[in-house]
């Protein structure tokens, strides 16, 4: 009896200890921060249920023991199998969390009429530890069963469990171990390598692990949720008399589309019109829509260039995300999820992609901070003083309207707004466009502007590629976005100026595929300068 009661005592101490160490056990890094403290409640509540399931087969086996002593080993033994099959149920297994609510759910069955016939004989010395059987089992089965916490917290551990189950099978397929694994090393710094740079700044801003992206050399591709966004370099190659770079961020959306043509297109354009700095692509080669956002980059301008495309391309991600199942069924399309070549698909969303309702929203309702005089003076400044054939009027404090010639008789209208909000991130500037086509291109902007947006994507340009092209009110147009940020006034008159040359270059750029025979001279001096003298705080020095 001593020896008995030894080990039942050192039985209990272990399951007390095992316990703690599981209520105490952290979640996983990628749950949501709204869900964590449901989860957490969940687990505590698991733990004591099957704690008292263990309790009970504990002192049930103590207690048959006490007067069976031939009962000893199978007791024992029936005992470290409740506790291994409520071990396995904590940790995910499905079997084992069936296993459970049956044999349990049998157990009160099979007492149920033992427990009436003892309260109708009054035999409370058997009716009471018969009860206490009951209420700790039904208590135990509804919790993990029904109660939503509880729930809540199996289901995440046989989520966890099944994705680490594929995680193997595929480490085992392809023999490669994610927790080993390392980005490619930096070049020494010798000589600077903007390529590598690039891609290492937009890993390390955007906090992406190893666990859901695949990269090279020249690609960074990573699932913040469902979708696969992809970073590519190209370059360096030549243009304005500098060796440049291309950066861009592209993520593919919509696949096997059966919508009418002319409705997909009319919902791109729509959508375009709101941009803030991608353009969405109806591919009809491979029959995919997605999207595109690039920027050209070299020394001098890398440092604050690359911070702001990085911000436009997340929000890019996020706004796809939240998007894409209306998009589908616009379509009537598959949406283009991605699974991990290792981990699979990314079940829980990126904590990167709440920056939009987080940081940009809160930001938006806030007037706009490109709401300034002296904002805009710079530009006028600029356009003044450029030998660019350029005109403006002046000025205010919440924008100004430049004209750009884009042939002997017409012009393109290039208007930067603060007093214009985005329907999601409310608050900022909008750099908009409008051409009027010339009658030998026929009256079709909507077209035009399709093709314009994928010469931007897959031909080698001067410009950055922010913001697309639509049809607006007749015609050919361009607008992005740029919302509320952090920067100071001066960096922003400098963000400005950047925005209204970026305008020019695409307005110089369009007339001459309007009009090849009419070129203003993309090499002007003054265009060079500009390019060459933005440093690395984002505003024009001056000369």
């Amino acid at each position: 009896m001593l020896l008995t009661t030894l080990i039942a005592l050192i039985g209990l101490v272990v399951a007390i200890v095992f316990g703690k160490a599981l209520a105490r056990r952290p979640l996983p890094a990628h749950i949501e921060d709204d869900s964590v403290h449901d989860i957490m409640r969940g687990r505590l509540i698991v733990v004591l249920s099957l704690a008292g399931l263990v309790g009970l087969s504990f002192f049930s086996s103590l207690n048959a023991m006490s007067y069976e002593t031939n009962a000893l080993i199978p007791r024992i033994v029936r005992f470290w199998l409740t506790v291994a099959l409520l071990w396995y149920t904590f940790h995910g297994s499905v079997l084992a969390y069936w296993l459970t609510i049956s044999l349990f759910g049998l157990g009160i069955a099979v007492v149920i009429p033992t427990l009436v016939l003892a309260l109708s004989e009054g035999n409370a010395s058997v009716a009471a530890p018969l009860l206490l059987f009951v209420m700790v089992f039904f208590l135990s089965i509804m919790t993990i069963t029904f109660l939503p916490s509880g729930r809540a917290f199996i289901r995440l551990q046989q989520t966890e469990r099944r994705r680490a189950a594929r995680r193997k099978k595929r480490i085992s397929k392809n023999g490669k171990s994610i927790e080993n694994a390392t980005y490619p090393p930096s070049p020494p710094n010798l000589e600077r390598d903007l390529r590598q740079e690039a891609l290492d700044t937009v890993r390390n801003k955007l906090f992406i692990d190893p666990e859901w992206s695949v990269w090279d050399e020249n690609r960074l591709s990573w699932a913040g949720h469902r979708l696969c966004q992809t970073f590519s370099v190209i370059g360096p190659y030549e243009s304005n008399e500098m060796q440049v770079l291309r950066l861009s961020s592209t993520v593919p959306i919509i696949d096997d589309l059966k919508a009418d043509p002319a409705k997909i297109s009319d919902f791109l354009n729509l959508t375009n019109q709101v941009t803030v700095g991608d353009t969405l692509i109806w591919n009809r080669e491979n029959g995919k829509v997605e999207s595109r956002i690039s920027c050209i980059i070299h020394e001098e301008t890398f440092d604050w260039r690359i911070t702001q495309f990085i911000d436009l391309a997340i929000i890019q991600l996020v706004l796809l995300e939240h998007r894409v199942d209306t998009f589908a069924e616009v379509f009537d399309g598959r949406v283009m999820e991605w699974s991990h070549p290792v981990s699979g698909e990314r079940l829980v969303p990126d904590d990167m992609l709440n920056v939009v309702n987080d940081i940009y929203q809160p930001w938006g309702q806030e007037p706009s901070r490109f709401t300034s005089e002296d904002v805009f003076k710079c530009v006028e400044e600029w356009v003044k003083s450029t030998p660019l054939p350029l005109f403006t009027a002046g000025a205010s404090d919440t924008g100004i309207a430049i004209e750009v010639a884009t042939g002997p008789e017409d012009t393109a209208l290039i208007q930067l707004h603060s007093d214009q909000t985005h329907p999601t991130l409310g608050s900022g500037l909008l750099v908009t466009i409008q051409v009027r086509l010339p009658e030998s291109l026929g009256s079709d902007p909507l077209a035009f502007s399709s093709h314009l947006n994928r010469l931007e994507c897959y031909e080698k340009t001067n410009s950055h590629q922010y913001g697309a092209w639509c049809s607006k009110d007749g015609f050919l147009a361009h607008s992005y976005f740029l919302p509320n940020d952090e920067v100071n006034e001066v960096t922003r008159s400098g963000i400005t100026r950047d925005a209204a040359m970026g305008a020019v270059n695409r307005a110089i750029w369009v007339a001459s595929i309007i009009d090849p025979d009419f070129n203003m001279g993309s090499q002007d001096p003054a265009m060079i300068a500009y390019w060459r003298t933005m440093d690395q705080e984002g505003f024009v020095a001056d000369a």
